[in-house]
């Protein structure tokens, strides 16, 4: 059999390329596989079509699937099922997010009064069910089911959150995230010589790690950053994804340089995989202080893949991982103040 993986590929920010770059070499190694590269916000038909002409040379698509790689969520720019027509092979489609609204930065975020009309008008979507907000995003994603002879998606919750938009829960499969979803490097120092290289030896060292997101909590860490020893420093592993979080990253840099948690806090940006491994190594404890909405977590696999304990916020994702036989502590979290 020959299967064609839609996929980002080689993108460096990016977690679908890193989990592709993870999965299809084990899936070379068990038959043929026609990798079909799919890029960010592509608007032409055209693109599509060539993809999908190349799908149909093989005898299954498995699509990696993300808003971003079919041009987003609005009805009048989305390419989903543009995509999906065009197929004539039986489809997996794995959903790697779920969304069921349409995505508006926080108004502190905005720095111009034409960043406000976009907000504005997602923000007015959002909150009127008039605009056709819940219909459409019921609609999109039941019209990729339909097609598809299976969904894979990484947590029960997110199977519950489909299966909510109406879509046959029978039809989705929960495979959770591998752990870890990159090799891990060789020679990989221990945690005190881990720490000698970065320069932060005598420091009791609290590490959150991934893509920045106003949704991982780390206010909430920060918050109680100064009941702590002074010997404790908490480490933010991770940069934006993309220019939209740029606002969002100088507001966490702005919070870590302001008392009491100044020099006891830092953001470090994007990290190569490598120096990534290097930082959790050092760490004597990863927090995941995310809120219910959170439906997985690659960076979090990762540091139980290399066996760091895990605090992490008792939300039904997490405990699903423990479940699984994940060594976490789950803990109920407050939001900061």
């Amino acid at each position: 059999m020959k299967v064609a993986f839609c996929t980002s590929w080689e993108r460096e920010r990016d977690g679908i390329a890193g989990f592709a770059a993870a999965v299809v070499p084990r899936l070379r190694s068990a038959g043929e596989v026609e990798l079909v590269r799919l890029e960010l916000n592509r608007p032409e038909r055209e693109f599509y079509r060539r993809a999908a002409e190349r799908a149909n040379r093989c005898d299954l698509c498995h699509l990696q699937h993300n808003y971003v790689l079919f041009n987003g969520l609005f009805p009048w720019r989305e390419r989903l099922r543009f995509f999906l027509r065009r197929l004539e092979v039986p489809v997996v489609i794995t959903f790697h997010e779920f969304r069921d609204r349409y995505p508006a930065a926080p108004l502190p975020a905005l720095r111009s009064v034409r960043g406000l009309l976009p907000w504005l008008k997602r923000a007015a979507l959002n909150r009127s069910s008039l605009l056709g907000m819940t219909a459409w995003l019921g609609a999109y994603h039941r019209a990729a089911a339909s097609r598809a002879a299976r969904l894979h998606v990484h947590t029960s919750l997110h199977r519950r959150l489909l299966a909510g938009m109406g879509i046959d829960e029978e039809k989705i499969a929960v495979f959770p995230l591998p752990a870890p979803p990159h090799p891990i490097p060789a020679g990989l120092p221990g945690r005190e010589e881990a720490r000698r290289r970065l320069g932060w030896e005598g420091r009791r060292v609290l590490l959150t790690p991934g893509f920045l997101s106003r949704r991982r909590g780390y206010e909430t860490v920060l918050s109680a950053l100064g009941d702590l020893p002074p010997d404790v420093l908490y480490v933010i592993a991770g940069g934006e994804m993309d220019r939209v979080g740029a606002p969002y990253r100088a507001e966490l840099e702005g919070a870590c340089s302001r008392a009491p948690v100044r020099g006891r806090a830092l953001v470090t940006g994007f990290l190569p995989f490598e120096r990534l491994a290097l930082m959790i190594s050092a760490a004597d404890l990863i927090l995941a202080p995310f809120p219910p909405q959170v439906q997985g977590s690659a960076s979090l696999a990762l540091c139980l893949g290399l066996g760091k304990a895990v605090l992490a916020s008792e939300t039904e994702t997490h405990r699903e991982l423990r479940e699984l036989g994940a060594g976490m502590i789950l803990a109920p979290v407050f939001p900061p103040g």
